[in-house]
């Protein structure tokens, strides 16, 4: 599947993070093919690849929000102590 252009500003690079750190550890696993195909339309539908889905699944799972939305919170955060 091909995968649409992205806007570049907000997203993340490997060696990048978020306010808990930077994205320095792998996390693997192997999975079915149904559902290996299963993600991979989700993939799609969220306009991102694996391995962002799957960090943000991560996320969400552990801190309950994406590393978008925590830095974000940490921007907002900032902002407001200074205004």
């Amino acid at each position: 599947m091909e995968r649409p252009e992205k806007d570049p500003v907000g997203e993340f690079a490997r060696g990048m993070g978020c306010p808990l750190g930077s994205f320095t550890k792998e996390v693997k696993t192997y999975i079915d093919e149904t559902t290996f195909d299963l993600w991979l339309k989700r993939c799609h539908k969220a306009n991102c690849t694996s391995s962002e889905l799957l960090r943000d699944c991560l996320y969400i799972l552990e801190h309950g929000k994406t590393p978008s939305e925590l830095s974000a919170d940490d921007r907002r955060a900032l902002l407001q102590s200074e205004g």
